[in-house]
Formats: C-alpha cells, sequence, structure tokens
C-alpha cells in the first residue's frame, strides 16, 4: 500500500515539474514579449516626442512667418500710400506746370498775331502812302507853262541826240514809263492777298506741331513786302 502511494505521488510529481517548467516557458515568452512590447513603446514614444518637437518647431516657425508677412504687408502699404501721395502731388505739379505752358503758348500765340498785325498794317500803310504820292507826281498842273514846254523840248533834242533816238521815239519811250508810274506796282500785296497771309500764319499757330521754320518764312515774306513798300513810298517822295 505504501509503495503504491509513493509511486502515486511520484507520478504526481513528475506531472507537476512538467506544469512547472511549461509554465516557466510560457513566463519567459511572455517575459521577452512584454519586453519586446516595451521596447516598442519606448521606440513609439521617442519618435512621438520628436515629432511633437518638429511639429513646435514647425509652428513656430509659421508664427514667425506670419509675423514677417503682416509686417511686409503693413511696410508694402504705407510704401503704396506714400508712392500714391507722391505721384499725386507729382502729377498736381505737372497739370501746374501744363497750364503755365498752355498760358505761355497763348501769349505767344497772341504776340505773333499782334506782330503779324502791326507789320501788315505798316505795310498796306506804306502801299496807301506811295500809291498816293504816285497819283499826285502824275496828276497834271494848272496848265501849260511856256517855259518849261521850251525847256522840255530842248532836254528832248539833246536826249535823241545822246540815244541816237528820234523825237517820236523818245516821246513814246517817256510816255510808257509814265503809264507805268502810274500803275500800282504788281509785285506789292492786295488786301487779299494780305488776309491770305494772315490765314497761313494762323494755320500755322494752331497746327498739332509747331513748324518754326514756316512761321519764320512768312514773317521775313512779310517784312521783305513791308521794306518794300517803304522803299517805293520814300522814292515817290
Amino acid at each position: 500500500m505504501l509503495e503504491s502511494k509513493i509511486v502515486g505521488l511520484t507520478e504526481t510529481l513528475d506531472k507537476k515539474k512538467v506544469e512547472i517548467d511549461s509554465l516557466r516557458k510560457r513566463v519567459a515568452v511572455v517575459t521577452k514579449e512584454k519586453h519586446h512590447y516595451e521596447q516598442l513603446t519606448f521606440d513609439l514614444q521617442s519618435e512621438l516626442e520628436k515629432k511633437a518637437a518638429v511639429i513646435k518647431d514647425t509652428l513656430s516657425k509659421l508664427s514667425e512667418a506670419e509675423s514677417a508677412l503682416n509686417e511686409m504687408e503693413t511696410m508694402a502699404s504705407q510704401q503704396l500710400q506714400m508712392l500714391a501721395s507722391q505721384s499725386e502731388t507729382a502729377l498736381d505739379a505737372a497739370h501746374i506746370k501744363i497750364k503755365q505752358l498752355q498760358s505761355r503758348i497763348r501769349e505767344l500765340e497772341g504776340f505773333i498775331e499782334d506782330l503779324a498785325t502791326e507789320f501788315s498794317s505798316q505795310t498796306q500803310t506804306a502801299l496807301d502812302q506811295a500809291l498816293t504820292k504816285r497819283s499826285r507826281t502824275t496828276t497834271p498842273g494848272p496848265g501849260p507853262d511856256p517855259e518849261k514846254d521850251q525847256s522840255m523840248k530842248r532836254a528832248q533834242s539833246i536826249a535823241s541826240s545822246i540815244l541816237n533816238l528820234s523825237t517820236k521815239d523818245l516821246e513814246q519811250f517817256m510816255e510808257e514809263e509814265k503809264q507805268e508810274q502810274i500803275q500800282p506796282n504788281k509785285q506789292l500785296e492786295s488786301h487779299d492777298q494780305d488776309s491770305e497771309w494772315h490765314q497761313k500764319v494762323k494755320t500755322v499757330l494752331n497746327s498739332k506741331k509747331f513748324q518754326r521754320k514756316k512761321l519764320k518764312d512768312l514773317m521775313m515774306e512779310k517784312l521783305h513786302t513791308r521794306d518794300e513798300a517803304l522803299a517805293l513810298a520814300r522814292g515817290s517822295r
């Protein structure tokens, strides 16, 4: 009986030992897995901390960038306002200068028109004086003067002998000269030509592009005509 019990207990102990060894192995496996997961957890936590640091640094830089962008926008807005103010001031100054130039141009145009009118008036006055004096010098006297007639005949006789002309040819020549003196000088301008000249001057002044040479030529043309009329008036005295 005792041996039977001892054998039974021995078998039971062996089974318990096998179970304990199995449990130890399972505990070792579980412990190993625990260490593995603990390491994974540590690695993940370290990675998360690194990610969090990167995110924090990124957010800080983003905040700095937004602040810098706001400052740049504010500065750009101020500069634009300053430029707009300066441009407006410059435009106002330019408009004032343009108005001043336009006023000076109008004054210059008025001066040129007045000068042209004065030249024209002097020319017409000189021409009228010349024509009036010519008509007076060609008007017959109150009556024949025997002494003058006799002197004229002697002068004609002397001129005929010098020029080798007959008395009839000399009288015809003198008559032609007399008729030329009576007629107005064809080279002097008429009132219609004067009006046409005035119109040319106004056309030059009103043209978009100022034609300095053409205006000068017109003025010189009028001065030349005026000088001719003045010379004719002096020569008719």
